[in-house]
């Protein structure tokens, strides 16, 4: 590399780490934010998969973050553990993003059609294989690249062989399937919901297509910038990304909860119970065969759940 091509890649490498940090510094703000609220409606809720799957998507983010931060800041790594660096990186974002966050999408979806049977095997089906792709494709791109340490601060490890078919093949395969979950999500809105008003279903609805949509742009910028921007910008969009996700999925959960809360006290007022302390969640009531007369409630879920017609508790 010549002493022009060094300075250039410096100067974006410092361009990827200003946005880098901004976005770490957002996702902090957010944290702190939203802390009490996280600590009330899910710290003291009961434990389920969305539950346990929002914890671990908390968790796994700042993790994500300090080793991406490590691999572009550090200068002490050979170039075999530049590479490794890269795989553990990409693999914690992969975790946090298709595992956990987008996993509660899925979730959401299936609960929205009423747990209908057909929909929760064709997600499956499409999550399974989103998984699949995204693993091989990451493996491929691992075992094939390779990387220079050059020793200079936020411009050590540079990669010299990289497939850029590859990494914009792992952004541009995740386009479909937010296709797919946003035209499902309308098709059961306006077969289902459109004649419904209920203050839950317009937050599981509202926050649930921004995800979608939001994602769907991130998949497409991601492509394009993988093509198009030069070499030291390709990785730019990797930690906004990633914060993105996480608070997207917070909110998400954090609103809902929230709406069904003060659902939940709108329609206990004047009872003989604290609606605020009974509220154990939101459980969506399993979807009982037709004739069967079902009107009442299972009593062994808590007076101030709120019911919606699927099987999932959120």
């Amino acid at each position: 590399m010549s002493l022009a091509e060094i300075g250039n890649a410096l100067r974006e490498a410092r361009i990827t780490h200003m946005v880098a940090m901004g976005s770490i510094s957002v996702w902090i703000y957010d944290y702190f934010l939203v802390l009490s609220d996280e600590i009330d409606l899910v710290w003291h809720s009961k434990w389920t998969l969305v539950k346990f799957i929002y914890i671990a998507a908390r968790v796994m983010n700042p993790i994500f973050l300090t080793v991406s931060r490590y691999f572009d800041l550090s200068t002490d790594h050979t170039s075999k553990q530049c590479r490794l660096l890269f795989g553990l990186s990409t693999s914690l974002g992969f975790i946090e993003g298709l595992l956990l966050c987008d996993a509660v999408m899925y979730l959401q979806v299936y609960a929205f059609s009423q747990c209908n049977k057909w929909v929760g095997i064709y997600l499956m089906f499409q999550w399974v294989a989103a998984v699949i792709t995204g693993v091989t494709l990451q493996a491929i791109l691992f075992s094939t690249s390779l990387w220079l340490p050059l020793g200079i601060p936020e411009l050590h490890c540079v990669p010299i062989k990289i497939n850029l078919n590859l990494l914009a093949a792992i952004f541009s395969s995740s386009i479909p399937q937010w296709g797919m979950l946003v035209m499902i999500t309308l098709w059961i809105m306006y077969r289902k919901y459109r004649q419904l008003k209920s203050s839950v279903l317009t937050a599981l609805l509202r926050d649930g297509l921004i995800y979608m949509y939001g994602m769907f742009a991130f998949c497409i910028a991601t492509t394009i910038i993988t093509y198009e921007a030069p070499p030291g910008l390709r990785f730019i969009i990797g930690v906004p990304k990633s914060v993105f996700l996480n608070i997207l999925v917070s909110r998400l959960i954090l609103h809902l909860r929230r709406a069904a809360r003060a659902h939940t006290e709108h329609k206990t007022i004047g009872g003989y119970t604290n609606p605020t302390k009974s509220f154990t969640g939101i459980h969506f009531a399993p979807r009982y065969p037709p004739g069967k007369g079902v009107s009442t409630i299972p009593s062994s879920v808590g007076s101030g759940s709120t019911y919606v017609d699927a099987a999932i508790v959120l």
